[in-house]
């Protein structure tokens, strides 16, 4: 199954591993990859994490207090949001459309 992304999604991400890099020098690298095996996990079983929505479900990125919204389709999952785990939940339904 194949990952496509919104393009707000790749910029919460982005912006997210910015973030950490400024923070400590590596660790925009670390959370990339942490992101990236969570993708991988989601790519195996895309409907192991819980529904937020009918459409929409979420996975916890590991070491990290991130997020990842996503749809799955017949032949790809979706990335919706990449967002903190603190931060108010985004408007996932309006990016849908």
């Amino acid at each position: 199954m194949r990952v496509r992304w919104l393009r707000v999604a790749a910029l919460e991400a982005q912006e997210a591993r910015q973030f950490y890099e400024g923070r400590l020098d590596g660790l925009g690298a670390r959370f990339t990859g942490e992101l990236r095996a969570t993708l991988r996990r989601i790519q195996d079983l895309p409907l192991a994490w819980p529904e937020v929505d009918t459409t929409v479900r979420r996975a916890l990125v590991n070491r990290f207090p991130y997020l990842v919204h996503y749809a799955v389709e017949q032949d790809a999952v979706i990335i919706v949001g990449v967002y903190h785990a603190k931060r108010r939940p985004i408007a996932w339904r309006s990016r849908l459309r």
